[in-house]
């Protein structure tokens, strides 16, 4: 009697296979993704349709391992358990992705291409690279993108239980965890603390930038001092120059212009951070890509 690596059948001359679905194996706790999404969906699709492209597998001895396209094949046994009767699948044999390490970058690198991942299961996945010896700028360059896209899915880890759960559950944006973590660095009480604030202050139940801002400085953490730049200083300049102006020419200006300068004033010191907007202005609606 044959093993089951033994049936594999070739349809052409790519390590490409047609495989029984129950004789593939998905090994627990190796992708990174968690959440797989409509499966019913998926698995009607392929009822009518088949498996249009084709799952990445590795022999184990014996074993067919499924390395890319855990989601498919579980949509594949949902739909034979509605009926469907599908007797095998595409699969590619690989050969180049042998070891654990191959298996999980390769699981993770075809997730990422297909936007399926949310920041903590790609950061759970970087995590994993860390610890077989691969470095920030060596995940950055495999996988395409910036090292800060790494650093910052990887500071993810250390929000507090109660910030990630926030985060997946889309209470809270990314930019506003990094936010949290920027400010409340090793103060997981503090992080809680700010983060329930900012969602109760928000819209619909969901934490912005702009609230979790407002509920860190609340919570007695000083905002860093602003950088002196070269256009801070050119503001700074201007704002110097119509304080000077409205005093040695007090008496001269009429009300329309001294309300003028005194207007120009207060947007200078907006502009260098040293002046709130009035009231009037910070009420105006604002459009999703301002408040998100």
């Amino acid at each position: 009697m044959g093993t089951k690596t033994e049936k594999l059948h070739g349809v052409s001359r790519q390590n490409l296979f047609h495989v029984a679905p129950h004789v593939l194996e998905i090994e627990v706790g190796h992708n990174t993704r968690t959440d797989f999404g409509d499966l019913d969906g998926l698995a009607a699709s392929i009822a009518q349709n088949g498996v249009r492209e084709p799952l990445h597998i590795r022999r184990d001895g014996d074993r067919l391992i499924v390395v890319a396209g855990e989601r498919r094949l579980r949509a594949v046994l949902l739909a034979q358990k509605g009926g469907a009767k599908i007797e095998s699948i595409p699969c590619m044999l690989e050969g180049r992705y042998a070891n654990e390490q191959d298996h999980a970058f390769l699981m993770l690198l075809e997730n990422s291409w297909r936007k399926d991942l949310a920041p903590l299961e790609e950061a759970e996945g970087f995590k994993r690279l860390l610890n077989w010896g691969w470095d920030e700028k060596k995940i950055a360059a495999k996988f395409g993108c910036a090292d800060t896209h790494v650093k910052n899915r990887l500071l993810l880890l250390s929000a507090s239980p109660n910030a990630r759960k926030a985060l997946k559950d889309g209470e809270v944006s990314m930019a506003s965890i990094l936010e949290l973590l920027r400010r409340f660095p090793d103060k997981r009480n503090e992080q809680d603390a700010a983060l329930n604030d900012a969602v109760n202050a928000g819209t619909n139940g969901r934490a912005t930038t702009e609230t979790v801002r407002a509920a860190a400085a609340s919570r007695g953490k000083k905002p860093e001092p602003r950088r002196r730049t070269l256009k801070y200083k050119a503001v700074d300049a201007h704002q110097r120059a119509v304080k000077k102006y409205l005093k040695e020419s007090d008496r001269k200006l009429g009300k329309e212009q001294k309300n003028y300068y005194e207007g120009l004033l207060l947007g200078l010191r907006v502009a260098m951070g040293a002046e709130e907007l009035p009231e009037a202005l910070t009420q105006m609606p604002r459009n999703d890509a301002e408040s998100g």
